[in-house]
């Protein structure tokens, strides 16, 4: 509880958090003379300032500038503002009396925060029509509604019900408010313009476009610029959402008929051997990898393009297979730096990530043979050779979550030995075949290399030089 009070029974103000609430206070201040209480601190993840105040009785026009500095000093977040405000700011919705108002300084004074401020009357939002008061004059019998909940847009959507009580204790009404707050808020939900958008012409030629027609349309239809300038941004936004989702979705359903011609590849593969049909898989591969590449660019997604330049990507999807039923065609435990054995996915997974982090950074002329080393390097300890020494500058990664699944468990010849010497150097469990890890370095290798522009071997030719020699 924080509370200001002042001698007397003239002033005093308290706000209440009840015990449990998600709430995280940062700063207090308290009025020595009873009149506000300010509170900031966080509501889940949400920065948030509560007002609580007593404004006496006195027509005083800056009280109500003075104590928004105050609020504005707390930093940014929403506001919830709350008191006897003992103020009316519309005489004929707002009070029963049809004598003259008084403190009308204070009242402009507040009209002029609640402008500056972006405020709102949260409880005359949900009652357009009432005519209801909040506290009752037994002297002159008149009611005037000066209790009053009020406070940001962020405030006014979560505001699921705000009510007056029956007056009992006093000459004034309780007020009840009701926020309905999302569990989880997450990031702001404010709607930004795609970085990739303004890359397109035609989309900068058409959003230039209608910006010109609405103006045009529009000009000297109302007073007030501000009005036309937020109706202007509802337009707008419109506009790019739908040119946005155009985009989009012309990009995902060329993803879509990728996959779906990959899908095929892969069946033709698993029925018949072809380097032909293999050499298919490929460029259709590299297609998936430019448009995913394109969505991800428009789209904006760094944190997803930062996940491939580290290799978390592929590490996950290693670690992932460790769930499925078919698992024992893949690694299920490695050897950690101290030499004890890795097992679950979390583990595996941080091991993968640093071994595909280093193969994307890996020099050209990197093969497979230099691949099997470098696992080594990352998965034992005490070894002669040193990872970081091949460490270049990273290159533009590949997507190795699509590489075809034909072809990541086809058990062909060439791996045999290879799985004969990764189970020997590097203890991996028996139930590895070694028609998984290996293949898929092969495969990224062959795509990586592609990607620089340097000719890798064809299907037959890494089929054929890899049964004659063993990858040590």
């Amino acid at each position: 509880m924080h509370c200001s009070t002042y001698s007397g029974y003239s002033c005093g103000v308290a706000i209440l958090l009840r015990k449990g609430l998600q709430w995280r206070t940062k700063e207090v201040l308290v009025d020595p003379n009873g009149r506000y209480v300010l509170m900031s601190g966080v509501l889940l993840d949400k920065a948030c300032r509560l007002v609580a105040v007593y404004r006496p009785n006195v027509d005083d026009p800056g009280f109500f500038l003075e104590l928004w500095r105050l609020v504005e000093s707390l930093g940014p977040g929403a506001v919830l503002w709350a008191g006897d405000f003992n103020v009316v700011l519309d005489p004929k919705m707002d009070r029963e009396s049809l004598a003259r108002m008084q403190h009308v300084a204070a009242a402009k004074s507040l009209e002029a925060v609640m402008r500056d401020g972006a405020l709102v009357d949260l409880w005359r939002q949900q009652h357009r029509e009432a005519r209801e008061g909040t506290c009752l004059n037994y002297v002159h019998g008149s009611w005037s509604r000066i209790d009053r909940w009020q406070g940001t847009r962020d405030m006014l959507v979560w505001t699921r019900a705000v009510d007056h009580l029956p007056r009992t204790l006093s000459d004034h009404s309780p007020g009840c408010l009701e926020l309905e707050i999302p569990t989880e808020l997450g990031r702001s939900g404010m709607w930004r313009l795609p970085r990739g958008a303004l890359r397109d012409v035609a989309f900068r030629e058409e959003l230039r476009e209608a910006i010109r027609l609405y103006f045009a349309e529009n000009q000297g239809s109302v007073r007030s610029p501000g009005t036309l300038w937020e109706a202007f941004k509802v337009v707008i936004r419109g506009v790019c959402l739908s040119k946005q989702h155009g985009i989009v979705k012309a990009l995902r359903r060329e993803i879509a008929e990728i996959e779906g011609q990959l899908a095929e590849l892969e069946r033709r593969l698993a029925s018949h051997w072809s380097s032909d049909v293999l050499a298919e898989i490929h460029r259709e591969v590299s297609l998936y990898e430019e448009a995913s590449l394109r969505e991800i660019c428009f789209i904006g997604r760094e944190a997803r393009a930062r996940q491939y330049g580290e290799g978390k990507r592929a590490g996950r999807t290693l670690a992932a297979l460790l769930h499925k039923p078919w698992a024992s065609d893949y690694v299920s435990e490695v050897i950690d730096d101290e030499g004890g054995s890795v097992s679950g996915s979390g583990g595996v997974m941080q091991v993968f990530t640093e071994f595909y982090t280093r193969l994307y950074a890996a020099p050209a002329g990197f093969g497979a043979a230099d691949a099997q080393v470098l696992f080594e390097d990352i998965t034992l300890a005490g070894t002669e050779r040193n990872a970081e020494q091949r460490q270049v500058p990273r290159l533009r990664p590949i997507d190795s979550t699509r590489i075809p699944s034909a072809v990541k468990s086809r058990k062909c010849d060439a791996f045999r030995d290879t799985y004969t010497n990764v189970k020997e150097r590097t203890s991996l469990d028996t139930r590895y075949h070694g028609g998984g890890l290996m293949e898929l370095v092969a495969e990224l290798i062959f795509a990586r290399d592609r990607l620089r522009g340097e000719r890798p071997l064809t299907g037959e030719e890494s089929h054929g030089s890899a049964q004659r020699r063993s990858i040590k």
